[in-house]
């Protein structure tokens, strides 16, 4: 592991021990990768790999998230639950544009204008009509905001007087908004930017 300083935060790369597809992060900010063969997820926990088997899947994954034991995969507008513990798969929700999931393991999913709030296993709770959708969906504490990138922390945003030619701050902080949603996950110490499919970037304070 690579170790650089870099003005206001500093800066791990990462090797996954496979090359992986799409990453994010746990409930206790660990980082989780998927796979490119998709069969198994890899989590990084305290400088370990451990891995994780998967029932097999196919398509393209535009999101992936991870609550305890239960993994869910934005692939091809339907949202895939894998219930790592009983090694068991299902779609949970259709014609979805976009999901993420809050602290208490509650998921929100967008179809169109429509957003849906979903228990883990996904039984529609709540459900709104939206009139204006610029972005994609990003969970702050509990609730969802709408942004081209995921809310960084303070600690990591530029000033705005900094010189992106000159600034690797600012350089950094434009890979983050350019990447897409899964290969970028962000904590409150942390992001994690998935630059090649054997190359993670770790950004810390």
């Amino acid at each position: 592991m690579l170790t650089l300083m870099l003005l206001a935060c500093a800066v791990d790369t990462i090797i996954p021990p496979q090359p992986v597809s799409a990453i994010t992060v746990s409930e206790s900010d660990n980082l989780v990768c998927l796979a490119d063969t998709q069969d198994e997820v890899i989590i990084f926990d305290k400088d370990e790999w451990y891995h994780r088997s998967l029932p097999e899947f196919q398509g393209l994954v535009t999101r992936f998230m991870v609550n305890s034991d239960l993994c869910y995969f934005l692939v091809e507008r339907r949202l895939v639950l894998i219930d790592l513990a009983r090694n068991r798969k299902s779609t949970i929700s259709e014609d979805i544009d976009d999901a993420v999931i809050n602290s208490y393991g509650e998921l929100k999913v967008l179809s169109g204008y429509h957003l849906k709030k979903l228990t883990p296993l996904g039984r529609i709770l709540d459900e709104e009509t939206l009139t204006e959708i610029q972005g994609w969906m990003w969970p702050v504490d509990d609730s969802v905001i709408f942004s081209a990138h995921p809310p960084l922390p303070a600690w990591f945003i530029p000033p705005e007087s900094s010189n992106t030619s000159e600034s690797p701050s600012s350089n950094l902080f434009e890979l983050a908004e350019s990447a897409p949603r899964s290969g970028i996950a962000a904590t409150r110490n942390s992001i994690y930017i998935l630059l090649e499919h054997s190359k993670i970037l770790h950004l810390y304070e």
